[in-house]
């Protein structure tokens, strides 16, 4: 079994204790970075709609918006 399935396994399974089974992560994807707003925010609604494939807005308080874009594309790929 491959690392990364072992990790976003062992993932849910602590989301799922931590959260309580109302929330439950049904995927995990690794990227290499999130965005963050310059106040050290990450922006959970608009990474929700990115994810969901949802018309989404890169608010100007965002350091590097290219971070969007690599996220995408691994929506596009794995999901």
């Amino acid at each position: 079994m491959c690392l990364l399935q072992v990790c976003s396994r062992t993932l849910r399974t602590l989301w799922r204790a931590l959260s309580g089974w109302s929330e439950t992560a049904l995927r995990v994807l690794f990227v290499g970075s999130l965005p963050k707003t310059r106040s050290g925010k990450i922006p959970r609604s608009t990474l929700s709609d990115l994810v969901n494939r949802k018309p989404y807005k890169i608010t100007p308080t965002i350091e590097d918006a290219e971070v969007f874009k690599a996220i995408e594309k691994t929506v596009r790929e794995r999901l």
